[in-house]
């Protein structure tokens, strides 16, 4: 679940940039294709390039004039994808590909979710708070603000 999860998610951060920029574009078709890939070969290396092609490509498409909310739940579906992607590397090499999982898989994304959410929404604030003419300093805050707080998961679940 957590695979197609992955996906779908980076699919649609695919779908919301790709009207901005070719460049921002085709920077998001190659993070998809690292997604699909490093969930087939099972390489985190591949879900973290993955992520830094979609952070490019966000950049890529906020220097082109997208909205920073697109701009912002691009990189917010970007990192739930390469963080739904790590938990199913991660569950199919401890448990195996047959266990059932499904229940903990639910409640990681959802979790991660609320994260994303929670980041998106204090990037935003920041975002209203500043002259209209930085929008790549919210773009780089919120990036800031999920990295601690991917951070601060990591720590609740050791």
């Amino acid at each position: 679940m957590s695979a197609w999860i992955a996906i779908g998610s980076s699919a649609v951060g695919m779908f919301l940039l790709m009207v901005w920029h070719w460049i921002g574009f085709l920077s998001a078709v190659i993070g998809v294709g690292c997604v699909v890939f490093g969930l087939y070969r099972r390489s985190r290396l591949l879900l973290g390039g993955a992520l830094s092609w979609f952070t490019l490509a966000a950049v890529i498409a906020d220097v082109a004039g997208a909205p920073v909310e697109i701009v912002l739940l691009a990189v917010g579906v970007a990192v739930l994808g390469w963080d739904t992607g790590l938990r199913a590397i991660t569950l199919g090499e401890q448990l195996g590909q047959a266990a059932e999982t499904t229940r903990v898989e639910a409640v990681h994304t959802a979790a991660s979710a609320f994260v994303g959410v929670v980041s998106i929404g204090v990037a935003y604030v920041i975002y209203g708070q500043l002259a209209t003419s930085y929008p790549l300093v919210s773009v780089l805050l919120f990036c800031g603000s999920v990295v601690i707080l991917l951070f601060a998961q990591q720590g609740f679940q050791s």
